[in-house]
């Protein structure tokens, strides 16, 4: 182990880290996406609250909700959240997976709260929703709007532009 001495001039006076506008960067992507979730949750929350009270069926209520929420989610989380500059089709294929896998999922979980622990299905369904909701933040950050990153010269130092060819 070596000691390096840490050297702040002038009490380090030309940092140029702003604590609330830095943060807000920080955890501003983090911030938009809980709220385009919780659009989702409150659109689909509603619908499956209203199917679920006049049909009774738990299966079709969940999915259809889903259907229409992932609409709302994945409109939002394209273009405020992650500022996707990939071709919708693309994107709302990578989306369609995700959202079947997680529907899935959703489902399995919902029936095992529901029939086997008994739990209120109201309350199920809220339990259920937050269970993907990291899930769901990852799996759309690292792959379905997943940034591109820039090209470098030979260097490393220089990015390329893309539209250039150079």
């Amino acid at each position: 182990e070596h000691e390096i001495a840490t050297i702040y001039l002038d009490n380090n006076s030309q940092s140029h880290f702003d604590t609330l506008k830095d943060s807000a960067r920080i955890y501003g992507e983090i911030l938009k996406f809980s709220a385009s979730s919780l659009a989702g949750f409150l659109t689909d929350y509603c619908v499956y609250s209203a199917l679920i009270l006049s049909t009774s069926n738990l299966r079709l209520s969940n999915i259809a909700a889903r259907a229409v929420s992932a609409g709302v989610n994945f409109t939002l989380n394209r273009r405020f959240v992650f500022n996707s500059k990939e071709k919708l089709l693309p994107a709302a294929g990578k989306y369609f997976l995700l959202a079947a896998g997680i529907l899935l999922g959703n489902t399995i979980v919902l029936e095992f709260l529901v029939n086997t622990l008994g739990i209120n299905r109201l309350g199920a369904k809220v339990l259920t929703e937050i269970l993907f909701f990291a899930i769901s933040w990852l799996v759309q950050k690292w792959i379905v709007f997943k940034k591109k990153e820039p090209a470098y010269s030979a260097a490393g130092l220089i990015p390329i532009k893309a539209e250039s060819g150079k």
